[in-house]
């Protein structure tokens, strides 16, 4: 169990970076669709690296 945390800790600091970062392109309209969608396809690929679906991770 001390793993799986120690993942889902490490993950959420990854995906908060990618997440940051959206909403910054977003906020100052400086970001062209395609790199913001580039971001989002890498926390949904972060998503599904490190969380396949068990019953901690749906």
């Amino acid at each position: 169990m001390a793993i799986i945390t120690l993942i889902l800790q490490e993950m959420n600091v990854e995906q908060n970076i990618i997440v940051q970062q959206i909403f910054k392109a977003r906020k100052n309209n400086n970001a062209s669709a395609e790199v913001i969608n580039d971001l989002v396809r890498q926390n949904i690929q972060l998503s599904q690296r490190y969380c396949k679906p068990t019953k901690y991770c749906a």
